[in-house]
Parts: C-alpha cells; structure tokens; sequence
C-alpha cells in the first residue's frame, strides 16, 4: 500500500466505525454503480476496486404556488410560510 491508500483505509474504517455506509465500485464495470459493502473487511482491495463513504441525500424545502411553480428553496425548514403557498420537501435519491 502507498501512503494514500493508507490514508484512504484509515478514513474508510473511521467512517465505518461512526456508523457510515461504505461503498465499492470495479473500475472495468461498464455501469457507474456504487454497491454497499455488505461487512466490513480489513482487507479492501485497493488495487482493484474503488472505495467511498456513501453520500448523504441532499435535502431542502420549496415553497411552490397552486400550479406547482417554486417561489422559494430553502435549506433550512423556516417557520413562516406564506400565504397561498405550500411548502414540499425534497430529497435527492442516490
């Protein structure tokens, strides 16, 4: 293993020791498709496979008038809305 290999490990298993879900991914698949790793294993094989820690879905709120057309995107859930709209969360599908 060369130095960022072992970095990559290091981060890989802190991320799954907090609880996160790592992925794999073969560089000659033909798809760009990201699999969970079923268990964890000390043993990743760098030279053939490529790891990541699974993203996060973003999420956000769009305040949208009767006709569906958005008037407002929010990251954060605000309190007020105003009137004649209605407020629909949103969350990115991985």
């Amino acid at each position: 293993m060369n130095r960022e290999q072992v970095e990559q490990a290091i981060e890989l298993m802190q991320a799954w020791l907090d609880g996160k879900v790592i992925q794999w991914h073969c560089d000659e698949d033909e798809d760009d498709e990201w699999y969970d790793c079923s268990h964890f294993s000390a043993e990743f094989l760098f030279e053939d496979l490529d790891y990541r820690i699974k993203p996060e879905p973003l999420e956000f709120w769009v305040d949208v008038d009767d006709s569906g057309h958005p008037e407002c995107v929010m990251t954060k859930r605000p309190i007020v809305i105003r009137a004649g709209l209605r407020r629909i969360k949103v969350r990115e599908v991985l």
